[in-house]
């Protein structure tokens, strides 16, 4: 099944409009339209937030990112020892996500590492309810 097909059984039943909103879907419900019909390939932020959003591994998103993911190089773990600072968000212990964003850190640069935090930053600006449920 291609990722496209994947996601359109994903969201049969599910209404698209607020799935983005809840979501941060970028692109929005527009976004799902055109990568559930094939016509645009899930960028990894979208894939990101179907994986939340669906409580999925990435790999049943979108086994091409998860490939591309699984592909990059790990650096020596005491190599970037102490290099970075972040607030760090614990998941639950039950996420089934937890080990899916676990290994993506692993295997991205801190530069990369950097981007994604900014990213996230940039979300939790635009979501303020969101970050005040999870501030507890």
């Amino acid at each position: 099944m291609n990722e496209a097909a994947n996601l359109h059984a994903l969201f049969e039943n599910v209404n698209r409009a607020e799935f983005a909103r809840k979501h941060g879907v970028p692109g929005g419900e527009s976004m799902i339209y055109q990568h559930i019909s094939g016509r645009k390939p899930i960028s990894l932020a979208c894939a990101v937030a179907y994986a939340i959003g669906f409580g999925k591994p990435l790999a049943e998103i979108s086994p091409r990112l998860a490939d591309l993911i699984d592909r990059l190089p790990k650096p020596p773990p005491a190599a970037h020892a102490g290099t970075l600072s972040a607030k760090v968000v614990p998941l639950p212990t039950e996420s089934p996500l937890k080990a899916e964003l676990a290994a993506v850190v692993d295997k991205i640069s801190d530069r990369g590492l950097i981007l994604l935090i900014e990213q996230a930053e940039q979300l939790a600006g635009r979501f303020p309810k969101a970050k005040a449920n999870h501030a507890s």
